[in-house]
């Protein structure tokens, strides 16, 4: 069977998509924020999918989560199916199989992919549309098959086995010393990134989507391509040495937060599996330690070059 296929790394978890060109051929385009996580295609990989424009099997199992017209989850038996959907416009028929609460609250909506996972997110088909496929490719040099939301939610899942976690946060590396901040969208993630990237000796590992994973007793941070609107990214690390909650303020102010407040800010900032309990609880269990181990402040800054020199003077 003819294939191409292209592999990338993120936080030491490699990813290899293999794309069938049979029955149909299917250009496929990196985005320009992947580049740099792209590695060999040779040897083995922790994630292996397999891509082709085919049509999507009918929905099986039980619905476990609906977010919002974008996607919906299903489980069955072994397998987790995620179904994407678009806009009708942008094919020519309605999908198979997505019952009657989709017709109810998705009428204007058409299933775009449909990803089918082994439970530990390990191994997975995926099915691109044909009709949805021929409609865009007027439109598209190329397409690719794990687009937003597709590729987050593979992390997430696959964090959530134990792995680590993804956190809504800007990571840096200082001459090796992890950082993170952590806000809400305004809380200053972006504005944080600029100002730090224009000190000698620190790389913004991402602006707004930060991977955190336990590695050999150590806790590390990790650069996405998920990045925010200083569009700061790296294929990088660092070990973590503390964590800022961010909030804008007339001064410079840090406090150091209660473990247990912490705990729960950082879990309220994560993108864990509400529909997976295992792991729920995995997350929770994650942040208690985490918080146990590492201090995290509450930090209000001025957006100015003299927060980085207060943030220097807290070591």
């Amino acid at each position: 069977m003819r294939e191409q296929a292209v592999s990338f790394r993120i936080a030491e978890i490699g990813v290899r998509l293999r794309v069938d060109e049979r029955p149909s051929p299917l250009p496929v385009a990196i985005p320009d924020t992947y580049e740099v996580f792209r590695c060999s295609n040779t040897g083995p990989h922790d994630v292996e999918i397999r891509a082709r424009v085919a049509p999507p099997p009918p929905l099986k199992g039980r619905h476990v989560f609906t977010s919002g017209t974008l996607w919906q989850l299903y489980e069955h038996k072994r397998l987790c199916q995620i179904a994407f959907f678009v806009p009708a416009r942008a094919a020519r028929t309605s999908p198979k199989g997505a019952g009657r609460a989709y017709a109810a609250n998705h009428e204007k909506m058409v299933m775009d992919r449909l990803a089918v996972f082994r439970s530990d997110f390990t191994k997975g088909e995926l099915y691109l549309s044909p009709d949805v496929f021929a409609a865009r490719r007027p439109r598209a040099a190329g397409v690719f098959p794990l687009s937003y939301p597709l590729d987050e939610l593979l992390f997430i899942n696959l964090l959530a086995q134990g792995r680590g976690v993804e956190l809504h946060g800007c990571g840096v590396s200082r001459r090796g010393e992890g950082l993170l901040f952590i806000g809400p969208s305004g809380a200053g993630k972006s504005t944080i990134a600029r100002l730090m990237a224009a000190r000698p000796g620190v790389t913004v590992l991402s602006d707004d989507r930060t991977i955190l994973r336990r590695m050999k007793g150590r806790w590390r941070i990790y650069g996405t391509p998920w990045h925010g609107t200083a569009r700061a990214f790296a294929a990088e690390g660092a070990e973590l040495k503390r964590i800022f909650v961010l909030r804008h303020a007339a001064s410079n102010q840090a406090r150091r937060l209660r473990p247990t407040q912490a705990a729960a800010i950082l879990v309220a900032r994560s993108f864990p599996t509400y529909w997976n309990p295992a792991g729920m609880n995995y997350t929770l269990t994650l942040a208690e330690q985490l918080t146990s181990s590492l201090p995290v402040y509450d930090l209000g800054f001025r957006p100015t070059s003299s927060c980085v020199a207060f943030l220097q003077r807290l070591e």
